[in-house]
């Protein structure tokens, strides 16, 4: 047997005409690649190659960071009756990174294969700051948070999982063991998140506060202009009015031939505009006022 026939296929024929129409759907083509990449990513990446319909999978990146400090990279390692167990917390700041797995919450792996992906519920620990040694309830706040938990036994009825092997046993004994875990190598990871959204808000607030301050004090007049501002909620308006001025109103009688000789010389059909040409012609001749 060549190495290229070696492996498993499963082939299944003579399915009925609806079941058929689902499976040949590029949906649930895209669906259950996704599905497999995800749940066997480990598996693959151990140099096993899974094909479906002559297409190789590939399987995301499970790196965590290369360099990282305390408040971005927590661990915990152990081993509890015939289970071994590695739970890896990190902040992650390259989700956009085109090409990497959107990984959030708490990713649990039973050997070596996804059970829990992407999990932010009450059952990996998400229950509410109120409850002590527990993690708060999940917010967008922590959604840089990546937990991976990796549980390995030879024995498989060790695991932590229900009869069907396709979700936790949350009454196993290994399952509270490794929560506890869970939560101890978390707390720093949402510890440090929690600040750092604090500290925004806390530097938001006192922006707002200046602006305001600005707002109730910043009126102004520069170069025949009135300045006001508005600096509310970070946005900005600045409106520039002319400054009105103390006018007067002048008013003078001239021969009516002389006036329409003025008019086409200026160019203008209002007596009004001829008034107010001849007084800025006189303003400018006798330099009255600076340019």
């Amino acid at each position: 047997m060549g190495e290229e026939d070696q492996g498993t296929i499963i082939q299944i024929n003579h399915l009925n005409e609806e079941i058929s129409e689902i499976l040949v759907s590029s949906a649930f083509h895209d669906k259950l690649i996704d599905r497999i990449r995800i749940t066997y990513c480990l598996i693959i990446k151990d140099h096993i190659t899974i094909h479906l319909n002559n297409i190789e999978i590939d399987a995301p990146d499970l790196d965590t960071p290369k360099y990282a400090t305390k408040d971005s990279l927590s661990a915990r390692v152990g081993k509890y009756n015939d289970v071994d167990y590695k739970v890896i917390c990190y902040i992650d700041t390259n989700k956009a990174t085109q090409g990497k797995a959107a990984f959030i919450g708490w990713n649990l792996f039973c050997n070596k294969r996804l059970i829990l992906p992407n999990d932010t519920s009450f059952l990996t620990g998400w229950r509410g700051k109120d409850i002590k040694g527990y993690l708060p309830k999940y917010h967008n706040l922590y959604n840089q948070f990546v937990g991976l938990v990796f549980i390995e036994s030879n024995d498989p009825s060790s695991l932590p999982l229900n009869t069907a092997k396709n979700a936790l046993n949350t009454d196993n004994s290994v399952y509270v063991k490794i929560i506890g875990e869970m939560m101890l190598a978390a707390s720093p990871i949402i510890k440090y998140l929690s600040n750092k959204h604090e500290k925004q808000v806390q530097k938001e607030s006192e922006i707002t506060a200046e602006l305001e301050d600005i707002d109730k004090e910043s009126q102004s007049t520069i170069k025949g202009f009135s300045i006001s501002k508005t600096l509310k909620n970070k946005n900005f308006s600045l409106k520039l009015t002319p400054t009105k001025k103390e006018q007067e109103t002048i008013s003078f009688v001239k021969e009516k031939g002389i006036v329409d000789l003025v008019k086409e010389r200026l160019g203008v059909k209002s007596n009004r505009d001829v008034g107010d040409r001849v007084f800025d012609y006189y303003v400018k001749l006798e330099e009255l006022i600076d340019e």
